[in-house]
């Protein structure tokens, strides 16, 4: 194989290789997506604090827009989620 039947076959791989990783990363960024809005469905959203459910339901969440926080129940109260 000489240099220039290298650097083609070279070339040609290199080529379908990117064109396999763009394809990867637009299936990823599909199923991030999804995820994010089966999350984002997964989570009641209330006006305020007085319209939540009582607690007693460990591992819910629910957020809040008058807060604009989001709440976890650990099966007696809500606790606000902190995220720093």
């Amino acid at each position: 194989m000489n240099d220039n039947s290298l650097l083609r076959h070279f070339d040609g791989r290199w080529r379908e290789l990117k064109a396999a990783i763009a394809e990867l990363k637009h299936d990823v960024n599909r199923v991030a997506r999804q995820e994010r809005a089966e999350l984002a469905a997964s989570v009641p959203v209330y006006a305020a604090l007085v319209d939540r459910p009582a607690a007693g339901q460990l591992g819910r969440l629910c957020a809040v827009t008058a807060t604009g926080k989001l709440y976890f129940d650990t099966g007696s109260v809500w606790k606000e989620v902190s995220l720093l």
